[in-house]
C-alpha cells in the first residue's frame, strides 16, 4: 500500500473512532430525553409523612447512600452493563451494578407509569424497560431522599 494509500485508510479509521465515540457519548442523553418525553406529566411528590422517612430510607433503601444517591446520571447505563459482562462472563460476582440506584425511585417511577398509562405510549417493552430506567435516574437527580422517603411511604400505605 502506498503513502496515499495509507493516508486515506489513516482518516477513514480516524473518522469511524470519532463517529463511534459521538455516539457513544449521545446515546445516554438522548435516549434518556427522549423516554421521558414519553410521560406527560412527572410524578407529584407527596407532602404527607406518615413516619419518619429517615426509617423509611434505612428499611426500603439498602444500597443507595442518603447522602450521594443523586449522583446517578443517563450514563449509568453504561456502568450497568460493564458490571453485568464482567460479573456474568468472569464470574466475579462481587460486582454490583445496582449500586447506589434507589429501590425507592425505581418504585416511585413504576407506580407513576402505571397510574398514567404510560405503556401506551411506549411500542413493546424495550421502551417500557427504558422509560422506566429514565424515570428513576430522573426521579433520582431531581428529588430529595426525603421527597422520595415521603412519597414512597404515601405510595405503600
Amino acid at each position: 500500500m502506498n503513502f496515499r494509500g495509507r493516508a486515506v485508510l489513516k482518516k477513514i479509521v480516524i473518522t469511524i473512532l470519532l463517529l463511534v465515540f459521538v455516539i457513544v457519548i449521545a446515546v445516554p442523553p438522548l435516549t434518556y430525553n427522549y423516554a421521558l418525553s414519553l410521560i406527560d406529566d412527572m410524578p407529584d411528590k407527596s407532602e404527607v409523612i406518615i413516619i419518619s422517612e429517615k426509617e423509611i430510607w434505612a428499611e426500603n433503601e439498602p444500597k443507595a447512600n442518603r447522602l450521594n444517591f443523586n449522583s446517578i446520571t443517563p450514563y449509568w447505563f453504561y456502568k450497568w452493563l460493564v458490571s453485568a459482562a464482567i460479573s456474568d462472563s468472569l464470574l466475579w460476582g462481587n460486582i454490583d451494578p445496582y449500586q447506589n440506584c434507589s429501590l425507592m425511585a425505581s418504585k416511585i417511577a413504576i407506580t407513576h407509569m402505571r397510574d398514567t398509562a404510560a405503556d401506551k405510549k411506549t411500542n413493546g417493552m424495550l421502551w417500557w424497560h427504558i422509560l422506566h430506567s429514565s424515570l428513576s435516574v430522573y426521579i433520582q437527580r431531581n428529588w430529595t431522599a426525603e421527597e422520595i422517603a415521603i412519597k414512597y411511604g404515601v405510595i405503600n400505605s
